[in-house]
């Protein structure tokens, strides 16, 4: 974002919201297998979660 534009925008609202912090670098090789979290797994455990409050708010 240009100069001008952030000092347009801090005129208009007081401040910005905080910035996430820059990602780290990582390897596969530096993650333990036993903390890697696959895509499947992780897309059954949200629809394990979502079958369960559907049957719950039956």
């Amino acid at each position: 974002m240009n100069e001008r534009c952030r000092e347009a925008i801090k005129r208009k609202w007081s401040s910005f919201p905080p910035t996430p912090l820059e990602r780290s670098e990582a390897d596969l090789d530096d993650i333990p297998c036993g903390a890697r979290v696959q895509n499947a797994e992780v897309a059954a455990a949200i629809s394990m979660e979502i079958a369960a409050d559907i049957v719950a708010y039956s």
